[in-house]
C-alpha cells in the first residue's frame, strides 16, 4: 500500500475506502462535514444536490432536471465525482448544461465494477500484481 494514504480512521465512508492523503484533504468535505455551496443550495456531503440556479436554462419548475444524484455510487469514486461536478458548477466560464447533472449516472458501471471487485483505493487499481493480471501476457516489466 501507498504510504501516503490517509490513516484508516480518517475516512468513515463505509469504513472501507482509502485515499491518498493529499486527495483526502480536498475531497473529505464531500464525504463528511457541513460545508454548503456558495448559493446555500446543498451540503457538499449530501447525496442529492439541488443545483438548478447554476445552469444556464435552469428554472425552478424544472429543478428535477438539474438535480445531482450521488447516492447510488458506492465505490471510492464517489467523492471524486462530487468534487469534479462541484468544480464545474463553480468554475465554469461557459454555460452549464444538464448532462453534467447526469455524470454520476454515466459512471455507474465503473463504480459498480470497483465496488463488486473490492477495489477500495487508487492503489488497488494501479498495483503491479493487478496490472499483471489485467494485462496478462501483454505486460512485460521494464528490466535494467
Amino acid at each position: 500500500m501507498n504510504g501516503n494514504l490517509a490513516p484508516d480512521n480518517a475516512l468513515l465512508m463505509n469504513g472501507a475506502h482509502r485515499y491518498p492523503e493529499t486527495h483526502w484533504h480536498e475531497i473529505q468535505r464531500f464525504v463528511v462535514g457541513n460545508e454548503w455551496d456558495p448559493k446555500d443550495l446543498f451540503n457538499l456531503a449530501d447525496d442529492v444536490w439541488e443545483a438548478w440556479p447554476y445552469f444556464t436554462h435552469g428554472r425552478p419548475t424544472e429543478a428535477a432536471r438539474y438535480r445531482f444524484h450521488f447516492g447510488h455510487l458506492r465505490s471510492f469514486l464517489k467523492p471524486y465525482v462530487k468534487w469534479y461536478c462541484y468544480q464545474r458548477l463553480l468554475g465554469s466560464t461557459t454555460r452549464l448544461y444538464r448532462p453534467l447533472a447526469r455524470l454520476s449516472n454515466a459512471l455507474t458501471r465503473a463504480d459498480t465494477y470497483l465496488f463488486e471487485h473490492g477495489l477500495s483505493s487508487l492503489d488497488d487499481i494501479a498495483s503491479p500484481p493487478r496490472l499483471r493480471r489485467s494485462l496478462g501476457s501483454a505486460y512485460s516489466p521494464i528490466r535494467p
